[in-house]
């Protein structure tokens, strides 16, 4: 079985399924550690997480997935995320219920 890291930007403990292990703490502190462990990728979920690992510069890859729901109104897709930061389009996705997900490369 492969084992998922969890990691949880929000300051309460969570409890962690059987087959995770959670990390908390700050993003680029918790990527080093978890790098150092020989973790190669993490995924993160979350717009307050992903915010965080925006504003600190640690992004690789984006995947964002557009449902065929207006909404009218809700809440923003990432919380301030520091400085503008451009992306590449890697690969884009079409599901059969509509969704499309898109697949974005960091540009360094």
């Amino acid at each position: 079985m492969i084992e998922s890291r969890l990691y949880c930007g929000a300051s309460s403990e969570i409890v962690s399924p059987s087959h995770t292990s959670s990390s908390a703490g700050a993003p680029g502190a918790v990527l080093e550690r978890l790098g150092a462990e020989g973790v190669r990728r993490v995924y993160v979920d979350g717009g307050a997480v992903v915010s965080q690992v925006l504003s600190a510069g640690l992004l690789d890859e984006l995947t964002v997935s557009i449902l065929p729901v207006v909404l009218g109104a809700g809440i923003r897709l990432f919380q301030e995320a520091g400085p503008e930061r451009w992306l590449t389009l890697a690969s884009s996705r079409p599901f059969a219920g509509g969704m499309v997900q898109l697949r974005y490369l960091a540009r360094r």
